[in-house]
């Protein structure tokens, strides 16, 4: 997968692993450029770091935010930990007030893990 916006949009909207929620591929039309402009969609490469899932399991540890919380985030733990130390895009859809954040793997076009809030 090429890691632009448009080819990331592209990917994310034809949904072929059928793990985008339903809304998201509903917005296929949409101008990505203009989500991006409008704080809609941000999509960055990073790589998973050692740092990064401490910080997950201290705030699972804590609770701080409560137990389901804590769920989505052993969730996200378990669904990172194979990818230590590897480049993945990390995306961000936030439209009226939804917000899905995807984690893919660019080497395999795999979607990694999804959240919904």
């Amino acid at each position: 997968m090429n890691t632009s916006n448009h080819e990331i949009w592209g990917f994310i909207t034809r949904n072929e692993s059928k793990k985008v929620p339903e809304w998201i591929c509903k917005m296929h039309t949409l101008n990505v450029d203009d989500l991006v402009r409008d704080q809609q969609f941000r999509a960055e490469l990073k790589k998973v770091t050692p740092s990064y899932l401490e910080h997950l399991r201290e705030q699972i540890g804590l609770q701080a935010r409560g137990l389901e919380w804590s769920e989505i985030l052993k969730n996200r733990l378990k669904a990172l930990e194979p990818y230590l130390e590897v480049f993945i895009v990390w995306v961000i859809i936030s439209v009226n007030n939804r917000t899905v954040t995807l984690e893919i793997d660019p080497n395999t076009d795999t979607i990694i893990h999804i959240e919904e809030y």
